[in-house]
């Protein structure tokens, strides 16, 4: 997420609680974990959600429509 770092209350605690109880299946652990990341960003500001965010430009490297050349930034 490019260079930014948050710290969510709980989140620790949830993941402790997680291995503490014996969980191996890294589908069970790989599903705790995406579960985690929505909560924790569910408790940042919008600026903060832009902030970690990718630009348009950053994910379409090149675009076409109908033979036609597109233009990102619009």
């Amino acid at each position: 997420m490019r260079g930014y770092t948050a710290h969510f209350s709980g989140y620790e605690d949830e993941t402790t609680e997680a291995s503490a109880v014996g969980v191996t299946d890294p589908i069970a652990l790989k599903g705790k974990a995406m579960e985690n990341i929505i909560f924790a960003v569910d408790q940042l500001t919008e600026a903060e959600k832009w902030a970690i965010s990718y630009k348009k430009s950053e994910l379409i490297t090149k675009c076409s429509f109908n033979g036609e050349e597109c233009k990102v930034d619009e």
